[in-house]
């Protein structure tokens, strides 16, 4: 039988971001899923099984972050984990999820790498950097050819060189005044 289900339940883990950086995130993101989950339940759980929501706070650096995952997943064995915040940590904990064989679905973070990197397990939610940058470079492209538009990031962001690839994109397509370019130290 897969991890986190029984005849009437369903375990879903939710990695919460470090308390010292998004408290009101983490607090959010417990109630709003809380309540889903709640009237979910209320209405019959999902194929008759009621949904338990078990929340995981972790903190420190990413590769800490990754560690408490990983132990999270080895004691309470989820079916899953969803609406997770992986921000700061999306590569550390997308590589735990791959390695234990669990879903990490609905990822939120500023840095999404779906499109960018292949992972079976892993789905996010939102676009990240990249893509919301490709995304606007179409836009801009399509219906202000003429327009001139910067994209100013971090020059030690790991989306620097991704944000390239959003920039040779918008050449290609036609939206040759789209550039990126670094903001100062």
């Amino acid at each position: 039988q897969d991890p986190g289900l029984t005849q009437d339940t369903i375990r879903i883990g939710v990695l919460l971001p470090p308390r010292e950086h998004l408290a009101e995130a983490g607090e959010a993101t417990r109630g709003v899923l809380g309540a889903f989950a709640a009237a979910r339940n209320a209405a019959g759980g999902v194929y008759d099984r009621k949904l338990e929501l078990i929340f995981a706070e972790t903190k420190g650096t990413a590769a800490e972050r990754a560690v408490e995952a990983a132990a999270f997943l080895d004691r309470e064995k989820p079916f899953a984990l969803v609406g997770s915040i992986t921000d700061g940590a999306d590569s550390e904990l997308a590589e735990v999820a791959e390695q234990h064989g669990t879903p990490l679905l609905a990822t939120i973070s500023s840095h999404a790498q779906t499109s960018t990197m292949s992972r079976r397990y892993v789905r996010d939610l939102v676009a990240g950097l990249t893509d919301q940058t490709r995304a606007l470079a179409q836009f801009i492209g399509r219906r202000f050819p003429s327009a001139k538009v910067a994209v100013l990031h971090d020059p030690d962001s790991e989306e620097a060189a991704n944000l390239g690839l959003a920039e040779l994109h918008a050449q290609k397509i036609g939206a040759a005044s789209f550039s990126t370019a670094t903001t100062a130290a």
